[in-house]
């Protein structure tokens, strides 16, 4: 016996009844009449045209990430319909895609406030997206800044150590004047009180 294809999707068809058909892939019925090889589509359970065109427009209306992913498993539900499973991967892809121009364009804000703990997380960011764009080459700039500003601070404390020193050397030298000269004219006017 010669075996029936779905007219849908290409699956193979079973039989319900004595002249009607249903898709084991996609549920359609299809009724086959005695002048026709290929039965005729009575009625869907699930559409698979409409699943596909459900999916067309789940992907060109995406504008998130998540959107990209709904629209690529709409598609894996079909892989076998048409473009369905070059379609999803076009959408894993532009969903990664999505994902890496988020976390740039996020690593991005923080690299222009210019502040280490921002320019440390945006070096971070960058690293989550290696290769992307000019991820790397950015990444590298965060972390150079940090490192400058790292040694600027280094720089500042170690001045301020040694202008804290000098005050103090200074202070000592005061109160050491202020001790001998207290101490001398304790002597002298012992000295004084003695002749």
């Amino acid at each position: 016996m010669k075996t029936l294809l779905c007219n849908a999707c290409g699956g193979a068809l079973e039989r319900i009844e004595d002249n009607t058909f249903i898709c084991s892939y996609c549920g359609t019925k299809q009724i086959l009449t005695q002048s026709e090889d290929k039965p005729k589509k009575q009625e869907h359970i699930f559409s698979v045209a409409d699943k596909y065109a459900a999916a067309c427009y789940a992907m060109s209306s995406a504008n998130s990430s998540h959107d990209f992913i709904i629209a690529s498993r709409l598609f894996s539900e079909i892989k076998w319909y048409r473009d369905s499973d070059t379609l999803a991967a076009s959408c894993i892809k532009k969903a990664k895609d999505f994902r890496n121009d988020e976390i740039y364009r996020r690593a991005k804000e923080l690299m222009q406030e210019n502040v280490p703990h921002f320019l440390s997380q945006a070096a971070e960011l960058f690293g989550q997206i290696p290769d992307w764009r000019n991820s790397n080459e950015l990444k590298e700039t965060c972390q150079e800044r940090v490192a400058n500003f790292n040694r600027e601070i280094s720089i500042r404390n170690e001045s301020v150590k040694k202008l804290q020193s000098k005050k103090r050397k200074r202070k000592n030298f005061i109160w050491a004047v202020i001790i001998l000269t207290i101490t001398a004219a304790y002597l002298i006017s012992a000295i004084l009180l003695a002749l």
